[in-house]
């Protein structure tokens, strides 16, 4: 589980995940040589309201499938067979995200999605070479590939 530690005072700062990124957003500018700002108060409502919108309606946008739900697709799809395996991104499997996963398994079970992915092509993501920005550097988390069960019910139907 990822969290925050001060290494000065040897604690534990934070260990709820939705809250770390907005803390890393707000909170450490003054200890950054390049600040950023993941969490700008212009689109904080907006941000907030993305964050939380796949728990209450079934497409990124409503009822409705779009562009951006087309978009979104592949990304998922790969997630937890390629780009966490070959990244080294996070422990956590996209079943750890019950929205997200939710919204993905609702996406695979229309047969547009389902027929076009070959989630055996995702496996196949690192017998190569890595991409050059990947490195091994010791904070990066070894993780197994995750054959998910795409097949298991959604039950977003109710979201409209």
């Amino acid at each position: 589980m990822p969290a925050l530690w001060d290494r000065q005072t040897r604690r534990l700062v934070s260990n709820n995940f939705p809250d770390i990124t907005i803390d890393l957003g707000t909170q450490f500018g003054a200890w950054s040589d390049a600040p950023f700002d993941l969490y700008p108060p212009a689109l904080r409502a907006d941000i907030d309201a993305l964050n939380e919108r796949l728990a209450g309606q079934r497409y990124l946008f409503g009822t409705g499938l779009t562009e951006a739900d087309v978009r979104l697709w592949p990304s998922l799809a790969r997630f937890d067979l390629g780009y966490n395996p070959l990244g080294k991104i996070s422990e956590r499997r996209l079943v750890d995200f019950p929205s997200l996963r939710g919204y993905a398994r609702d996406l695979h079970h229309l047969p547009a999605f389902r027929e076009t992915t070959d989630f055996g092509a995702f496996a196949r993501f690192g017998s190569g070479p890595s991409p050059s920005f990947l490195n091994d550097a010791p904070w990066r988390i070894k993780v197994a590939p995750d054959r998910a069960d795409w097949d298991e019910p959604h039950d977003r139907e109710q979201l409209g």
